[in-house]
């Protein structure tokens, strides 16, 4: 009996451990079931052999596409390439739709449709606009794709033959070419609504829509935005509120007049970190300074930054906060690596704040005093480094008294006499911009720059003030005749060069007294700089003829 017993135990135990082993060894072969891979089949033309063909896939719904494990890449070799998605679980798990992917090559970047086990043929000629290249697949988003292309071809042909024929000019003038191409635009994107009021909102649709915001965004033509946000409201149902299309297509069509500028107080908003805690900007904007950094998981630069980010932060960050908003939605943003400064979302892909800025590009930066005022933005990492290598703890934002200047804090006054005498001070035209140029004897840029800045001075001195600030002895000062209608002083009785630093020879302060800009004699950036600040049509041109030179 008890040898039956035991007889009985041990068959009990050997039948629960073949279950647990067969159990595990079901799971490891459903694991093991294969996914077909995606095939991209490439031949095209114009395009250089060895050219890098890259191939990755969106992002948890995102605007953004997998910087690490998803891209794949070929080179092109007598007009073609080959590329295999090939999936496992845990990739269709995370990126959620693994549909859609973006193909990009020589410039151009092409969105893809394409189901596991399906091939992708990719013809044409690559392009920027993707007009001349497009791919085929079996996906239905992907034929729908296609149709707005071959609609936006015929269309772009039609509204570059309807401008020559309303111009009927052989030789068009420089001059007319940047009004040419901003009227085509326009009209083009009138004809795409047209097009588009009879068809349905998905995917493909919320793509265009982006697209034709964008380009009325760059035209800052806010009749053209008008009639996109009526479209919008008009066509586009509630569920798709929250498609990342969508909500980047409103914040290229907010209204310039609401955005923030510099010398504005920063508003308020409300933003979620990594453990669905709510912050607002006011813990930090008020109290001391604060960089902000927009940012997306597929930015590069956002990500390239960080190392200096971060040895930035450890050193100073009882002095400045330092706070990264995700415009990402918010898996994506909780995929990306995690830092060691503030890093917040709004659960809104960024619609909040971003409706405030003019956010061309990533990473952009706003740089808010200690007082809660708005001293720069920009575009890229540049003027973020310049502001970490000048930083000097500005927790109180008052004008410094040492022998250095600092950008985005308040600038020292200035005393100093013009050529009848009469004493002048920077703070006698606070309320205006107030350019600085520092001037020589044998200085050719500031040669170069008198004529410019005289003409800019004329057209904009209801909001600026321009002085040209010398540097050779009065005497001779005085001796040298007068060709600008702007201010002219002498710096020799002053220590205000000292100040600036003697290899600077333009600077450009804000309204309410912070120094904007500093540079040494090169003529390109400073008029960039100057015409963020107040827009002037003649230098915009000027400089653009000086790019195609």
């Amino acid at each position: 009996m008890k040898l039956n017993i035991i007889s009985l135990l041990l068959l009990l135990i050997a039948t629960c451990s073949w279950g647990q082993v067969k159990n595990t060894s079901s799971s490891d072969e459903k694991q093991r079931i294969p996914i077909k891979p995606i095939v991209v089949e490439g031949e095209v033309s114009g395009v250089p052999d060895g050219a890098l063909v890259f191939f990755s896939y969106n992002i948890n719904k995102s605007y953004a596409y997998s910087a690490a494990n998803g891209i794949l890449a070929d080179t092109v070799r007598n007009g073609k390439f080959h590329i295999e998605k090939r999936f496992i679980y845990k990739d269709l798990e995370d990126s959620e739709d693994n549909e859609k992917y973006s193909l990009v090559l020589n410039g151009g970047n092409l969105f893809v449709y394409a189901y596991p086990g399906s091939t992708v043929k990719v013809t044409g000629t690559p392009d920027p606009e993707f007009l001349n290249w497009r791919a085929e697949s079996d996906h239905p988003l992907q034929k729908e794709l296609n149709e707005y292309i071959d609609h936006r071809r015929k269309n772009v042909a039609n509204v570059k033959k309807k401008i020559q024929e309303a111009y009927e000019a052989d030789d068009v003038h420089d001059d007319l070419v940047e009004k040419l191409n901003r009227e085509k635009d326009s009209i083009h994107v009138v004809a795409m609504l047209d097009f588009m009021k009879n068809r349905e909102c998905d995917d493909v649709f919320a793509d265009e829509v982006c697209r034709i915001s964008n380009i009325a965004f760059f035209l800052k033509n806010e009749e053209l935005s008008g009639k996109i946000r009526d479209f919008i409201k008009e066509k586009v149902p509630a569920e798709y509120n929250d498609n990342q299309a969508i909500i980047l297509s409103k914040r290229y069509l907010a209204p310039s007049s609401g955005y923030l500028h510099v010398g504005d107080k920063m508003m308020d908003f409300t933003f979620y970190d990594r453990d669905d805690k709510v912050h607002k900007l006011s813990e930090f904007v008020g109290k001391k300074p604060v960089v902000l950094q927009f940012s997306t998981k597929g930015c590069g630069a956002c990500h390239a930054i960080r190392p200096e980010i971060e040895e930035f932060y450890a050193k100073h960050k009882d002095e400045v906060e330092v706070i990264t908003i995700s415009m990402d939605n918010e898996k994506a943003w909780k995929s990306d690596e995690k830092v060691s400064w503030q890093d917040w979302n709004d659960h809104a892909s960024g619609s909040t704040i971003g409706a405030k800025f003019p956010l061309q590009g990533y990473p952009y930066y706003v740089i808010i005093s200690a007082d809660g005022t708005i001293s720069s933005t920009f575009l890229g990492n540049g003027e973020l480094l310049n502001y970490f290598k000048t930083f000097k703890n500005p927790q109180t934002q008052q004008p410094s008294t040492g022998n250095q200047a600092q950008l985005y804090s308040p600038t020292k006054d200035f005393t100093l006499h013009d050529r009848k005498g009469k004493e002048h001070k920077l703070s006698d035209f606070k309320g205006k911009y107030i350019v600085l140029m520092f001037t020589y004897e044998g200085c050719e840029p500031c040669l170069e720059a008198m004529p410019i800045l005289d003409g800019f001075y004329k057209r904009n001195k209801d909001k600026v003030e321009v002085i040209a600030i010398s540097g050779v002895s009065k005497e001779d000062w005085l001796a040298q005749k007068s060709t600008v209608s702007f201010h002219e002083w002498n710096e020799r009785a002053s220590d205000i060069g000292l100040y600036y630093g003697l290899d600077t020879s333009f600077v450009i302060i804000h309204p309410n007294g912070n120094i904007l800009h500093m540079s040494r004699a090169r003529l390109g950036s400073f008029f960039k700089e100057l015409i963020e600040h107040v827009p002037d049509e003649e230098i915009k041109n000027l400089l653009k003829q000086k790019s195609r030179k």
